[in-house]
């Protein structure tokens, strides 16, 4: 069984307010993580942490280098400068590449361009994400 996360013995601490201190953990392949705690426990300083926006005070992590983090922020920022197509299908990937592609030539009326996304949305089987996108829309 793969490790993809190891933490070791980390603490930290906003001024005299311990967050968490000493913690141990992992997580292996095939495990389902929930973080539960009381409100300013430290959950999203965590995950903060693991994906490079602040560090421990003392102790280590490890990261399997085939995993990639993500999670949705708290308080999201969206830029003011994207539009809501850029904002929503931008998301870096193969993945949402697939469904961007496909939207633009949707938008664009092209045929061959059409084709040639169809076939890589069936084979990417990207047609869920693009109508889970869509259902975002919709008010």
């Amino acid at each position: 069984m793969n490790t993809y996360l190891q933490v070791e013995q980390a603490s930290k601490n906003y001024g005299d307010i311990s967050l968490f201190d000493n913690i141990s953990f992992s997580i292996n392949e095939g495990q389902k993580v929930a973080l539960v705690a009381k409100n300013g426990a430290g959950k999203t300083t965590l995950l903060n942490i693991l994906v490079g926006k602040d560090s421990f005070d003392s102790g280590n992590y490890y990261l399997n280098k085939d995993i990639k983090i993500g999670y949705l922020e708290q308080d999201p920022q969206f830029s003011p400068a994207l539009t809501l197509f850029k904002t929503l299908y931008g998301a870096p990937g193969k993945l949402m590449e697939t469904v961007r592609n496909y939207e633009l030539a949707v938008h664009e009326h092209n045929q061959r361009k059409l084709q040639e996304a169809t076939a890589l949305m069936d084979f990417h089987q990207a047609w869920d994400l693009d109508a889970r996108i869509r259902q975002m829309l919709v008010f």
